[in-house]
């Protein structure tokens, strides 16, 4: 669900347990890990770990290595 937003910036926290399509809109998408492993053009992310999907990546996916991952998803609104 969403836990900010405002006129700069949009956060969700976000439970992955799926193949997830992160860019809507056009605009890039500020990736936060929380908890699990994620996977993300072809590179693992770990809890603590940022991530930049471009806003010309929509082909892009994220997904967790196994079973599920906890991730903030930061957008402009």
């Amino acid at each position: 669900g969403v836990i900010a937003d405002c006129e700069f910036f949009r956060v969700e926290k976000l439970r992955i347990q799926s193949e997830f399509h992160p860019v809507e809109h056009g605009h890039f998408a500020l990736m936060t890990v929380l908890e699990g492993d994620v996977l993300c053009g072809g590179q693992t992310f770990r809890p603590g770990s940022f991530f930049i999907v471009p806003a010309d990546g929509p082909g892009l996916t994220i997904s967790p290595k196994a079973g599920e991952a906890l991730v903030l998803r930061t957008t402009l609104p």
